[in-house]
């Protein structure tokens, strides 16, 4: 729920669950939008986990979780 309230912390976590599969299914676009928000929420080590997720994801993942970005940037 703090993720989604904009708490860079708890989205660095959630992502990095994501990222591990730790306690939900291992899912590296979900890893990477949450990681994303969390960097432009304050979250330090967000972009490097997130450029390391994107290191596992195929073209289509990356583009996919580009437009979900996008789409959650315009509203933010």
């Amino acid at each position: 729920k703090a993720s989604l309230q904009g708490h860079a912390q708890a989205q660095f976590q959630l992502g990095t669950m994501f990222f591990h599969g730790e306690g939900v299914p291992a899912n590296n676009v979900q890893a990477y939008i949450v990681l994303k928000m969390a960097a432009v929420n304050g979250a330090e080590d967000a972009l490097d986990t997130a450029d390391e997720v994107a290191k596992h994801m195929q073209r289509d993942e990356l583009e996919v979780a580009t437009q979900v970005l996008g789409q959650i940037f315009r509203n933010y």
